[in-house]
């Protein structure tokens, strides 16, 4: 998502509510991230979240992101 509304010159995402979504999901993979890590023994601590975990939390981002804008 982050790539496709990336403005190529300037490297920046134009759009609002885009960048919003965006970095509340990247917030949120961070976050979880670090949960594992502290959950996990430090050898073994996973770092890779799957793809369908990233994906889920961009669905559960973007219904709720939208619905409390006002656009559902």
């Amino acid at each position: 998502m982050r790539r496709a509304y990336t403005n190529k010159n300037t490297g920046q995402i134009v759009d609002d509510l885009v960048r919003d979504v965006v970095d509340l999901v990247q917030t949120q993979v961070v976050d979880e991230m670090s949960q594992l890590q502290t959950e996990d023994d430090a050898s073994t601590a996973s770092t890779n979240l799957s793809r369908f975990r990233i994906n889920e939390i961009v669905e559960s981002v973007g219904c709720s992101f939208f619905c409390t804008t006002a656009i559902c």
